[in-house]
């Protein structure tokens, strides 16, 4: 009986002892596995290995954290417990296709991921400032890293066509088959013929996106100018020459006559007529 007693004093003293004896905790972050519990070994404390942490700074398989942290005063044979990196948490990376810039950057931001560099280019498809490409565009990487996005221009520009000097008509053909719009003003010209393009609002060759307005200049003619002799022609022909001069005309028939020929005119050749003026001419002979 007394020498159970006397184990237990010993033991207890022996605990009390222990328990006063102290270590002071290393410093084992950064360390392999092996090398961390041979220095808390060496210190005189026990190793507890926990389920692991995430760090995108530790390499994994090395010293992520530890409990207590360095230079803590433990009893010696204490436990300390140290995590292991896992390396860096990774992340699926979203679908960013179709979004805004600001959407984009939220919808990284909601997955610990950043936005990297911000390209633009063009698209025929994607709408102008919408999200057209990403990079890496799926899978999974490590959190906080960055995806880089293309914005779109919108379609690819085209150059403006030289429609100066042609008529109203042929500019027209250039302009539909370059996908651009037109609108049209009109100005007397005393250098470019009647339903000519005097001028063009864009330069010519400048790239411009499709469904671009122009808008055309279309010259009436002089706005003044000598009355053309168009006695011994046709009244069809004399007709179309009086009206591509921008001047109405009105015919008079001479009675009993049965051919079409211009006998007469009022005002007669070279006389000052404007555009717009109603002219005669004699038909008969």
């Amino acid at each position: 009986m007394w020498l159970l007693a006397l184990g237990l004093i010993l033991g207890g003293g022996w605990a009390a002892w222990t328990g006063l004896l102290t270590a002071k905790m290393p410093d084992v972050v950064g360390l392999q596995q092996g090398e961390a519990e041979a220095a808390l070994e060496s210190a005189n404390i026990d190793v507890t290995i926990g389920d692991g942490a995430y760090s995108g700074e530790i390499p994994r398989g090395s010293v992520a954290s530890q409990d207590p942290a360095s230079g803590d005063a433990v009893p010696i044979w204490s436990s300390a417990t140290i995590q292991l990196s896992l390396g860096p948490k990774t992340v699926e990376v979203p679908d960013l296709a179709g979004m805004t810039q600001a959407d984009a950057r939220k919808a990284l931001d909601a997955v610990r991921l950043s936005l990297g560099a911000v390209s633009r280019d063009y698209s025929d498809e994607v709408k102008e400032n919408l999200v057209m490409r990403q990079e890496p565009d799926q899978g999974k990487i490590d959190s906080g890293g960055s995806v880089n996005i293309w914005l779109s221009q919108g379609p690819f520009p085209v150059a403006m066509p030289s429609v100066e000097g042609l008529t109203l008509k042929q500019a027209m053909v250039q302009m539909d088959a370059a996908g651009l719009k037109v609108s049209t003003k009109e100005k007397y010209s005393q250098t470019v013929a009647r339903d000519h393009v005097i001028s063009q609002s864009i330069k010519a060759a400048d790239p411009v996106p499709p469904g671009t307005k122009v808008t055309l200049v279309i010259s009436l003619g002089p706005k003044s100018f000598p009355m053309p002799d168009v006695k011994s022609m046709s009244q069809t022909a004399a007709t179309a020459e009086l009206k591509d001069l921008g001047l109405q005309v009105s015919v008079s028939t001479v009675p009993g006559s049965t051919s079409s020929q211009v006998v007469g005119q009022q005002p007669s050749a070279g006389q000052t007529v404007k555009a717009g003026q109603t002219v005669t001419i004699f038909v008969g002979g």
